[in-house]
């Protein structure tokens, strides 16, 4: 897995012990992006793995690095962790977007239903998965809407009179959903709450030499979006804590989005599908789209 007991992370041939669900919780000392797969058979079993840190098996998977889409980082997980053939071979196509060296030869666990088996391969390690600088940023936004408006904030960065969602980056114990319901009360005043995820997107800035610049110490973005119901509202729209940037609430008619400057550019495209979707569809993973 991508996560270790602080004392095997650097010298991976240290005793692995288990640790307590406290301690693995201190252990993680920023927050994360992870990912995981579920594996069943026709007999409705599923595959786990007994990772030796901690008390129960888990879900194949692990955290995701920057410049990684989702699906390569899932990609990567399963068949670097359990490496059983009928898994790898499902995950073929996306692999071979991956750079990998020679490494050496460890012995993984993988648990299945019934009982335990060990497999032995050999680890590859990513090119640059050590070296390259930067950390994710996860956030969220919602999508408010009502009478056929949505709800945006307008200001002047990354340019005079660009418009986006109320949203931002996620706090430590803080899920998605309740960080998209406290980024639009602080941004705009209204109370919301998030009724589930329409859309999960990415933005890695190195792939779009034309995008903004993140927040010092960022280069990759999850941004997940979340249809929002108001509980309350304002007299007058206003958050207690608006972005420095921020210039203005608004709703904004539904049919002049295509009109705006909006960050990113493809958000009325966005919310265009967003709103006109079945409800029934379920989230959409737009993967790493600026414009």
């Amino acid at each position: 897995m991508a996560l270790h007991h602080p004392d095997s992370h650097e010298n991976p041939s240290a005793p692995r012990r288990r640790m307590t669900d406290a301690q693995y919780v201190a252990s993680r000392r920023s927050l994360w992006c992870g990912v995981a797969a579920l594996f069943t058979d026709s007999r409705g079993r599923v595959v786990l793995e007994d990772v030796g840190y901690r008390p129960a098996c888990l879900l194949p998977g692990g955290a995701t690095d920057a410049y990684e889409a989702p699906s390569l980082a899932i990609a990567r997980e399963v068949c670097d962790h359990l490496y059983h053939v009928d898994l790898a071979d499902a995950f073929d196509r996306t692999m071979t977007e991956l750079q990998t060296s020679p490494g050496r030869a460890e012995p993984t666990r993988s648990a299945v239903a019934g009982g335990l088996r060990t497999h032995t391969r050999t680890r590859t390690k990513r090119m640059g998965s050590v070296t390259d600088p930067g950390r994710i940023r996860n956030a969220a936004s919602g999508l408010v809407v009502r009478n056929e408006h949505v709800l945006l904030v307008r200001g002047d960065w990354p340019r005079p009179g660009t418009w986006w969602l109320p949203g931002g980056g996620q706090q430590a114990r803080e899920t998605l959903a309740a960080c998209a319901e406290r980024e639009v009360f602080e941004e705009t005043g209204v109370r919301v709450k998030a009724e589930g995820l329409v859309e999960l997107r990415e933005y890695i800035q190195a792939n779009h030499p034309d995008g903004h610049q993140m927040m010092p110490g960022f280069v990759h973005r999850i941004d997940a979006m979340f249809r929002c119901r108001i509980l309350q509202e304002p007299a007058v729209l206003g958050g207690p804590l608006e972005d420095s940037v921020q210039r203005g609430v608004e709703w904004v008619p539904l049919d002049k989005l295509a009109e705006l400057r909006t960050l990113p550019p493809c958000l009325p495209a966005v919310i265009t599908d967003a709103v006109t979707a079945d409800p029934g569809r379920g989230a959409v993973y737009l993967g790493d789209t600026y414009v």
